[in-house]
């Protein structure tokens, strides 16, 4: 389980929403 994948795509969204 990638857990560094998961950590950057929840920081991605969390970037996003935080953007929006």
């Amino acid at each position: 389980m990638p857990f560094n994948c998961i950590l950057w795509t929840s920081l991605m969204i969390f970037l996003k929403l935080g953007r929006d």
